[in-house]
């Protein structure tokens, strides 16, 4: 079995307001190994509706990996740590990736039957 075939995995993408918040929850998730690794973007320009206003602002990305089965301990710690209310939480499966790079995501998050 290969390691697509037996753990899916997925790429989550957080926006933060600031650069401090990105890298001390993206330092937090990959140190508490709810995710392999991180990577921050920004800025960037963002905007938006909020209760029921047009706004813009400058946000940071910060893109998670992670086995899928990991998403909902990664999504509850986000909340827990994020200082939206309403935080941007959007994961994306993986459609394929090099066998050796879903191994070392799925040990690096302590999960078995990858590989």
């Amino acid at each position: 079995m290969t390691p697509e075939q037996s753990v899916p995995f997925v790429q989550v993408q957080v926006a933060m307001p600031d650069d401090v918040s990105a890298h001390e929850i993206c330092d937090t998730l990959v140190r508490e190994r709810l995710a392999a690794a991180g990577q921050i973007l920004g800025p960037m320009r963002s905007s938006y509706w909020w209760r029921g206003e047009f706004s813009v602002s400058h946000e940071w990305l910060c893109v998670l990996i992670l086995p899928e089965l990991r998403y909902p301990e990664l999504e509850r710690r986000i909340v827990e740590l994020h200082p939206y209310e309403v935080p941007e939480i959007v994961a994306l499966p993986f459609v394929r990736g090099s066998p050796d790079y879903l191994r070392w995501i799925a040990a690096e998050t302590e999960v078995e039957g990858a590989g």
